[in-house]
């Protein structure tokens, strides 16, 4: 499995993050990844995004690679003013998660698990906030990719 989803996450981000594994490793997401035209911040085609996603994703997923842990930022840290709102931020092999933000539904929270798995695999973007310019980089636009997916399925 990709995530290791420590206890002290709400229910949902259990429940979000073996959905995401199960995007992540399907053909489906290969296939969305390299549909998007003009991904920002990398040099990488579309279809070179894709074979990266998946083989790093099928890499995680199998016994061989550590899993990136999921859990909630400590409270010091997420209070920092540049930190205040973000939901979540990816550092040393784990996702971290504001506990200001937990209460989102599940597609949403797919979404972030996704973007901030795009940072922990080596794609980037700029500053901390929404642009034109940083929704159409690799976290943003792949993460909003899951999330859409998701709230297809789930209709």
């Amino acid at each position: 499995m990709i995530f290791d989803c420590s206890k002290t996450l709400p229910q949902q981000y259990f429940v979000a993050s073996r959905i995401a594994t199960d995007w992540l490793l399907d053909s489906i997401s290969t296939k969305a990844i390299a549909s998007i035209a003009g991904y920002t911040h990398t040099d990488k085609s579309p279809e070179q995004i894709a074979q990266y996603v998946s083989k790093m994703s099928h890499l995680h997923d199998s016994s061989m690679s550590p899993e990136c842990e999921l859990k909630l930022l400590s409270v010091p840290w997420y209070k920092k003013a540049s930190y205040r709102n973000t939901i979540a931020v990816h550092s040393h092999g784990s996702i971290s998660f504001n506990p200001k933000f937990l209460g989102r539904d599940i597609s949403d929270i797919i979404n972030t698990i996704v973007h901030e798995y795009m940072h922990y695999i080596g794609f980037s973007h700029k500053g901390n906030k929404p642009s034109d310019y940083n929704l159409k980089s690799v976290p943003y636009a792949v993460g909003a990719l899951a999330e859409s997916w998701h709230r297809s399925i789930s209709v």
